[in-house]
């Protein structure tokens, strides 16, 4: 019995030896997907050939199905980094190619992690760029809004986009709105609330009064 069990216990670790150094291969293999997306993440730039190379890897993670939380974050951040690049330039059809890949890649990126807010956010946003299609861009926020209700960079930017919509698409994310007005009032910085208030356009200005009577 203790032979049978001395050999199980090898074989065991044995294939987690090989499993991790499968995943300091991956590791490895992708830093510069990595590196490439906390300089876009912290402000700074890049050039044009590290962020070919990092959009490289990140369809390669596609490709490969792999859904590794700590790949697949700075992945995201490279493929709309992508599409922020290709708008600037004067080529219609490269840019409706790069939002088609990196709209694509969400879908990718929501099928490895359903329940991250970060990720419907961006997607609301890629959405956004391709016209205002109300029922689905309030889904979109209020799906973001329900699973990242309160983390302050998804909250912060979220306002932003609530910004950018249309009353009737609000409207529409009426309670998702109200939640994240509240949330927003309580836990964000007094000089962003008051910037936001600035930024408000008469409808927000209404919701944001409601918000504060609560």
């Amino acid at each position: 019995m203790r032979s049978i069990l001395g050999g199980a216990l090898s074989i065991a670790c044995g294939l987690l030896t090989i499993f991790a150094g499968i995943e300091f291969y991956k590791t490895l293999r992708f830093s510069d997907l990595v590196s490439t997306a906390a300089r876009i993440e912290g402000g700074h730039s890049v050039s044009q050939k590290s962020a070919q190379r990092a959009a490289a890897l990140a369809m390669e993670l596609e490709q490969s199905h792999e859904c590794r939380e700590d790949l697949l974050m700075p992945a995201v951040t490279i493929m709309l980094h992508a599409v922020d690049e290709a708008a600037q330039e004067p080529n219609l059809s490269a840019w409706v190619d790069t939002l088609t890949r990196a709209d694509r890649y969400m879908k990718f990126a929501l099928g490895c992690s359903p329940k991250e807010g970060n990720y419907w956010l961006r997607f609301a946003m890629l959405r956004r760029l391709q016209g205002e299609n109300t029922a689905e861009l309030a889904a979109l926020m209020s799906l973001s809004s329900k699973y990242a209700p309160v983390e302050p960079d998804v909250l912060s930017l979220r306002m932003r986009v609530w910004l950018s919509l249309q009353p009737v698409t609000r409207s529409a994310a009426a309670s998702a709105l109200a939640s994240d007005l509240a949330h927003f009032l309580e836990h964000a910085p007094a000089q962003d609330i008051k910037d936001f208030g600035l930024a408000a356009d008469m409808d927000m200005q209404s919701r944001l009064i409601d918000a504060r009577r609560r």
